[in-house]
């Protein structure tokens, strides 16, 4: 009885997850800033640089989800050429290591953190460059999850994670005293435009046994799942990769 019961609860979940939006913005969630939040135009090489970017997936609850406790976020960039070396963030990319997985830290009123007052594990993130054979496509998966259960709210809107990108290696030292700076410059950032769209946010539960996430990918009528980079180079074409699952053990 306890399986049908709880089966029956999977399907309510799975099945509402349909109608919950997905949206994504820049530096505050989309509720909050949608106009604001689309396009960023700022001029990369200019001294002192001290500007970064902070991309924020959100979704709305599909249910009301007493066990939440992880979430990942998928987002595809497509760029109007060739990946420059400002956009390599993979391990070994000139400039790996600033893309970071952290927590939101904007407006708590209208989209609260899932994350917020507990311990995390991980962050976890992976860079696939050149994603699918396409020299101008990147795929990023972000992973965040609690040390604890969270009770979400159903039709609530919440920030699960916020992709944190910072200005290493953008700009040669300004002054030159007391020594030149020699760290390298990657260049791109003024050059290549890019549109980045949330593909989708997988939300998983504490449930033992384990059971899949749900799977959010949906838009609601006058929200939007993209943002531009300098104008922006046209939405990457969704592409099915639902078996990354290196980090399941975090969840369980």
């Amino acid at each position: 009885m306890k399986k049908l019961l709880f089966a029956a609860a999977l399907l309510t979940l799975t099945a509402s997850a349909a109608s919950a939006g997905i949206s994504l913005n820049w530096n505050q969630c989309y509720p909050f800033a949608p106009t604001t939040g689309l396009n960023r135009l700022d001029n990369c090489y200019v001294c002192p640089n001290t500007a970064d970017y902070r991309l924020v997936p959100s979704f709305d609850a599909p249910s009301s989800i007493p066990n939440f406790v992880a979430t990942r976020s998928i987002v595809d960039v497509q760029m109007s050429g060739p990946v420059p070396d400002w956009w390599r963030f993979e391990s070994g990319g000139c400039r790996a290591g600033s893309l970071a997985v952290q927590v939101y830290n904007g407006n708590v009123t209208q989209c609260p953190d899932a994350m917020f007052g507990n311990n995390l594990t991980g962050p976890v993130l992976v860079v696939f460059n050149a994603f699918g054979g396409n020299a101008n496509y990147i795929r990023i998966i972000a992973d965040l999850s609690r040390d604890n259960d969270f009770a979400m709210t159903a039709g609530q809107h919440y920030v699960g994670e916020q992709l944190f990108i910072n200005h290493a290696k953008t700009t040669a030292d300004c002054d030159l005293t007391p020594t030149p700076d020699t760290t390298p410059v990657c260049l791109g950032c003024n050059t290549t435009t890019a549109t980045l769209v949330l593909q989708e946010v997988q939300l998983y539960v504490s449930t033992v046994p384990a059971v899949p996430p749900i799977v959010l990918t949906s838009v609601d009528v006058g929200e939007r799942n993209f943002v531009n980079f300098r104008g922006g180079a046209g939405a990457p074409v969704p592409t099915q990769n639902k078996s990354w699952g290196a980090v399941k053990a975090l969840y369980r």
